[in-house]
């Protein structure tokens, strides 16, 4: 399991319309942070990967892992960056630090919101 808290949300973060975020660690550059959720990872099993069918709760809401990037694990624990998809996917190429989520629900994330990767 991998639990991170929300520590600031980029004013261009959550764009309506859009079916994605993006979420960084605390080193992201300033840009960065502007368009990105910044969180910090505040569990982390070193043996824990991210799986097809794994869960992610944010805050208690549920969502399902359809699809996950090759690099997906790798990206969030050494830099807190992952890039969650809600819905069908349309894209063409799959981003490698990227999970795909079966909803097309975006979370309504806060300051303090906590994100769990988990089986």
């Amino acid at each position: 399991m991998i639990k991170t808290e929300v520590l600031e949300i980029g004013k261009e973060a959550v764009t309506p319309g859009e079916s994605l975020l993006i979420f960084f660690g605390e080193t992201a550059t300033p840009e960065l942070k502007n368009v990105s959720i910044i969180q910090e990872i505040i569990i982390e099993d070193e043996s824990y990967v991210i799986e097809k069918g794994d869960t992610i709760l944010v805050d208690e809401v549920s969502y399902k892992i359809a699809k996950v990037g090759s690099l997906a694990t790798q990206q969030l624990k050494e830099f807190g960056h992952i890039t969650m998809f809600f819905g069908e996917n349309k894209q063409e190429h799959e981003i490698a630090s990227a999970i795909y989520l079966a909803s097309n629900v975006i979370p309504d994330l806060k300051i303090g919101s906590t994100v769990s990767y988990c089986k």
